[in-house]
């Protein structure tokens, strides 16, 4: 497994004497760290995420004896991470305190967290990275990083690891962490479809299937939800990717077309959303939330709406305000 690179090239100011370049007075630089830079057109294009990785990059050139935990190992694993974490993690060595500088915080090694080296960098294991995050993300955040870590072989274990952190009484995010592996599911496909399942429990609806192949002759279509009792099905839209061909691009949006319509003949109620009718609480001009597009095709509440739950949805306390939290 190898671990993902910096998403901008980083520049050390001491190369400063060999290029000749003064990247700390020349504005089409960024300091992404004390005496580390980045090319600000590059830097300002990145989405908050990236702008994180980074940033964990900029560390470890400045810190290249550092273990990275939480986001920032996650961040490394290419684990989903949810809009700019404020602050670089990393574990504190044997016997040493926890503690803060400005935008690092050191963890104290309590429980004698795993850690794996990959080549110049160390970071705790992939399995205590997503124990870890499902310890302390917003539920439907920490749930979509554990379905994608179960997608991937090298988290093989992970659920032994997740039962064991969950039965662990009294300690921190245990229940959290519980309802989580309850729920944890390789089957979804995206951290979309991971916290709209979530945001679907929270409404008050019958838990979904995840990925039923439907057939219309001998065309075969695999759908992200499905309701087969209700005979509704649906569709959870990402950031859709086209080729920038045009002409393969209208090939694919006819595709798609002729294969909602294939759905929609066979399917009582088909709806389709995306990241802001997952979000939202309430409905506006622009967005309707997923409770009200599912509730117009026909699928009933079963439950309670779960108003605390569903208010987790609205940020991550973990990364900087007011940063875009997902794409779309």
């Amino acid at each position: 497994m190898n671990l993902r690179p910096s998403p901008a090239d980083l520049h050390l100011a001491r190369d400063e004497q060999v290029t000749g370049s003064r990247m700390r007075r020349d504005p089409t630089w960024r300091r992404i760290r004390k005496g580390v830079y980045a090319a600000a057109m590059a830097w300002d294009a990145l989405a908050p995420w990236d702008r994180y990785l980074v940033r964990v990059h900029a560390f470890a050139l400045t810190h290249p004896d550092a273990v990275f935990c939480f986001e920032s190992a996650a961040a490394l694993l290419g684990l989903p991470v949810f809009g700019e974490p404020c602050d670089i993690h990393v574990l504190a060595g044997p016997r040493s305190p926890g503690r803060r500088h400005g935008d690092v915080v050191v963890h104290a090694n309590v429980r004698a967290r795993a850690v794996a080296e990959f080549g110049p960098i160390a970071i705790t294991t992939p399995q205590e990275t997503v124990v870890d995050l499902a310890r302390v993300l917003p539920p439907a955040f920490g749930l979509a990083v554990v379905d994608a870590a179960l997608r991937r072989a090298e988290f093989a274990g992970l659920a032994g690891a997740m039962q064991d952190a969950a039965e662990r009484t009294g300690a921190r995010g245990a229940r959290r962490v519980e309802w989580i592996r309850e729920r944890a599911d390789a089957s979804a496909e995206s951290v979309l479809e991971s916290v709209g399942r979530a945001a679907i429990e929270w409404w008050g609806f019958e838990a979904p299937t995840l990925q039923v192949v439907i057939r219309t002759g001998a065309i075969c279509d695999r759908v992200d939800f499905a309701w087969p009792d209700r005979r509704v099905i649906g569709e959870a839209d990402g950031d859709v990717k086209y080729s920038n061909d045009p002409d393969e691009a209208r090939r694919q949006v006819l595709a798609e077309k002729r294969r909602e319509d294939r759905l929609r003949r066979i399917a009582g109620g088909f709806v389709r959303w995306g990241w802001a009718e997952t979000m939202a609480l309430h409905a506006t001009r622009d967005v309707v939330p997923v409770r009200d597009l599912l509730l117009g095709v026909g699928l009933p509440q079963v439950r309670n709406p779960k108003v605390r739950m569903l208010a987790t949805l609205a940020a991550n306390p973990r990364s900087i305000p007011h940063a875009r939290l997902l794409p779309g």
